[in-house]
């Protein structure tokens, strides 16, 4: 499962996308159409949002180019509601281009 999460809404949100939305072979495709409608970050349940074996990093260079954010090894994505507020907070890494973080979901009381 991934995630997109929508900055043109006064609070962050995310939603699931089912998994065709994102197949590998259009992903690139995908993601600038998802960068044009305010998505800000991604998010995977797997180590990459590029095939692990890819040397050329399509998605990399286009979600980073674009200024956003790419969420690997997101788990319980299963648990989230269609919609929730999120908050992700990184790690201040020095010297680096990536950082593991924290991911919170605001869920509202049941």
């Amino acid at each position: 499962m991934h995630i997109a999460v929508d900055s043109r809404r006064s609070h962050r949100t995310c939603m699931p996308l089912p998994p065709t939305t994102f197949k590998h072979t259009a992903a690139a495709g995908a993601a600038r159409a998802l960068i044009e409608r305010g998505v800000s970050a991604v998010g995977f349940d797997g180590p990459s949002a590029d095939p692990v074996d890819s040397t050329s990093f399509d998605l990399h260079r286009v979600w980073l180019g674009a200024g956003r954010m790419i969420l690997e090894n997101v788990n319980n994505l299963d648990q989230l509601p269609a919609r929730a507020q999120i908050v992700v907070a990184p790690m201040k890494v020095a010297a680096a281009n990536g950082a593991p973080a924290r991911i919170l979901a605001l869920l509202p009381d049941q």
